[in-house]
């Protein structure tokens, strides 16, 4: 399992007090403990990434404090949590000296989001129930730690774009080269619609797509936690890929084998997430200025990411059918979360109650 040399040169043979030899997954050491909890995560690749980049972290402070992963205390715990919400998600950077001699400095540290400690608490929970479980520690020192309240920072409807907003994006995207522009439009059709992740649609391939007897175009789509679901292909976004194939001189058509990608890049072949994320919100700087300079909704555009149109979608499929639908097309493991993207009135919400004699 490729982990990157700064992350390897951190996992150590040390035991710490805490340590067990005697368990079920017969590992002598923390790194063993810590590659075996990876191992466990190695078919979900974007949760891997994301735990790595915890771990790199963790494992970094232990270092600067001289301790090794089983000495970690409940205090310990705390302390990084502590130290980690004045600390952006990256790894500290090591001060560095280049070839010419000059001190490459670190980078001050900036806040972290709640969002980003939470999913850091999830990291350490998983890591450390998983070596608990296998006996080779006896306890979690992160069980306990709560979770931060991001609710009031979940307003998925404001980051989302308007009508206003999508009339300029659309407005850019018709200034553009005939085959980018049919690429771009299937792009941000296509994110919206389907309510996409990044990284869903820079892995989605025409083959994902296909066709039930009733005549109607399904994704299959592997998202969070490598859960896999079936979303419904709208006809916009059908005549979008459409309209790209013929543009690009591609057949209309596809085989359910086709390995093409559904988003391409501008060579026609797959791309990473960055590369949809660079060009998405470079479209989105550019349409902003068609904006006037007085216009609210000119900095937020200036400031949206690809993930505000899937934001986008969702907002726009809850204003007109049920939550349980939009749920089942976000593929949201909680309700709760689809209910962000609602927009219900309290007066007229306080109204219909007292009509229905609730």
């Amino acid at each position: 399992m490729p982990l990157g040399k700064r992350l390897a040169g951190l996992l150590t043979a040390d035991n710490g007090r805490f340590s067990q030899q005697d368990n079920l997954d017969g590992v002598t050491n923390d790194g063993e403990a810590i590659l075996s909890w990876l191992q466990a995560h190695r078919e979900v690749p974007n949760t891997l990434r994301a735990y790595l980049r915890h771990l790199e972290s963790l494992l970094l402070w232990l270092q600067d404090r001289g301790l090794a992963l089983s000495d970690l205390t409940r205090p310990h715990a705390r302390d990084f949590m502590d130290w980690s919400l004045n600390h952006s998600h990256e790894a500290p950077r090591a001060i560095k000296v280049t070839k010419t001699g000059k001190v490459a400095t670190p980078k001050p540290a900036t806040p972290m989001s709640l969002a980003t400690y939470n999913q850091r608490l999830g990291a350490m929970n998983s890591l450390f129930s998983h070596i608990v479980e296998g006996g080779y520690l006896s306890g979690n020192p992160f069980a306990g730690i709560k979770v931060k309240n991001t609710r009031k920072s979940l307003d998925h409807r404001r980051r989302s774009l308007n009508t206003s907003m999508l009339d300029a994006v659309m407005a850019e995207i018709g200034d553009m080269p005939e085959l980018e522009q049919a690429r771009t439009k299937l792009l941000v059709i296509g994110i919206t619609k389907l309510a996409a992740r990044r990284s869903e649609a820079a892995d989605a391939k025409l083959s994902d797509l296909y066709l039930k007897d009733d005549g109607t175009w399904w994704w299959t789509v592997r998202g969070k936690g490598g859960k896999v679901a079936d979303v419904p292909v709208s006809d916009l976004v059908i005549a979008a890929i459409r309209h790209y194939r013929r543009t690009a001189r591609l057949p209309e058509a596809w085989r359910h084998t086709d390995p093409d990608p559904i988003f391409p890049g501008t060579l026609g072949r797959q791309v990473g997430d960055q590369m949809h994320y660079l060009h998405l919100t470079r479209l989105f700087r550019h349409a902003a200025m068609r904006l006037a300079l007085d216009d609210p909704n000119r900095s937020r555009l200036e400031k949206a990411s690809p993930h505000w149109l899937r934001h986008t979608g969702l907002t726009q499929l809850a204003d007109q059918l049920d939550l349980r639908a939009v749920k089942e097309v976000a593929r949201h493991s909680d309700i709760n979360t689809t209910a962000h993207y609602t927009n219900v009135d309290s007066a007229a919400l306080h109204k219909e109650v007292n009509r229905v004699g609730f």
